[in-house]
């Protein structure tokens, strides 16, 4: 199994790296990104739901389990660490720091995150580059960059 994994990365390394002038349609680096969230998952044996979109979650804690969930017109405290799949943090609150934002104010992976979250609900989302800063990148964040977010719901209103 480890080494049919480490095939898949090196194939995958191999179709990143060799499509630098970002060439692939987002349909194609949706499935790769996939692929490596995927294989990431199976290597630390996490077992992780899916949206439709291609986020894979998840929930650590439901909070309040009331089922009641922020919207794209909420604003939302929270709690959260952002890294890359080589465990990389790239930002997050510290300490008892919260931050404080509109849902509709994050790439659109972080927004659907929250979405799923009850008040005082936590989880942990991994999203395929184009639910995060997509082909672009942003400073640190490379182009086309898978990433994980830990999150929790605070609260909203």
């Amino acid at each position: 199994m480890k080494k049919l994994l480490l095939l898949f990365w090196g194939v995958v390394a191999f179709t990143c790296f060799s499509c630098k002038d970002n060439s692939l349609t987002y349909a194609e680096q949706l499935a790769v990104d996939k692929g490596i969230i995927d294989a990431y998952l199976v290597e630390k044996g996490i077992s992780a739901d899916s949206t439709d979109s291609g986020l894979r979650y998840v929930i650590t804690d439901l909070g309040n389990n009331d089922n009641v969930k922020p919207t794209l017109s909420s604003t939302v405290t929270v709690k959260y660490k952002g890294y890359f799949l080589d465990g990389e943090v790239f930002d997050q609150t510290n300490g008892a720091e919260l931050a404080q934002f509109g849902v509709s104010g994050v790439v659109s992976g972080f927004s659907q995150a929250l979405r799923l979250l009850n008040k005082k609900g936590k989880g942990t989302f991994y999203l395929p580059s184009g639910l995060a800063y997509g082909a672009n990148g942003s400073g640190s964040i490379p182009p086309n960059t898978p990433l994980i977010f830990d999150i929790e719901l605070v609260d909203f209103f």
